[in-house]
């Protein structure tokens, strides 16, 4: 059976890990698995972690064709070196939430992404001062 109206994603590209106050890209295709083209397609990128809540216009997407986006985000100078989840959820020209017709299963997708590399240190934090002194008396 094929659906009339629905659009996923596949084949994520994720950077294996990001630094704090990094740039992050992932790519991933959008796929029309549904026998009707569909007009001003976009999908949401949301991370509670990063204050991340973000729109990307896939565009339009012919029946059965697909579509390879971008995502590009800031990941904060301040974030928990962690495995962070971003969620994706793919939407429709009406901001409405793709749904497949048989057992209404939403459009959403979550990817891990790794984040290290000094998280959360401000500038100078952590940072070792060695200071020397010199002392008569030593011997010759």
């Amino acid at each position: 059976m094929i659906e009339s109206d629905f659009v996923i994603l596949d084949n994520f590209n994720v950077p294996e890990t990001v630094q704090c106050g990094e740039t992050a890209t992932i790519t991933a295709d959008a796929w029309n698995i549904g026998d009707s083209d569909q007009d001003a397609v976009s999908v949401r990128i949301t991370n509670d972690e990063f204050d991340l809540e973000e729109d990307f216009e896939a565009g339009d997407i012919d029946a059965f064709d697909r579509q390879q986006v971008s995502f590009t985000f800031d990941v904060p100078s301040d974030a928990e070196e962690t495995t962070h989840r971003l969620d994706f959820g793919v939407y429709d020209e009406d901001d409405d939430l793709y749904e497949n017709d048989f057992d209404d299963d939403p459009s959403e997708f979550s990817v891990p992404l790794q984040v290290s590399g000094g998280c959360g240190a401000a500038a100078g934090e952590g940072e070792v001062s060695v200071v020397a002194d010199i002392v008569s008396g030593g011997r010759e």
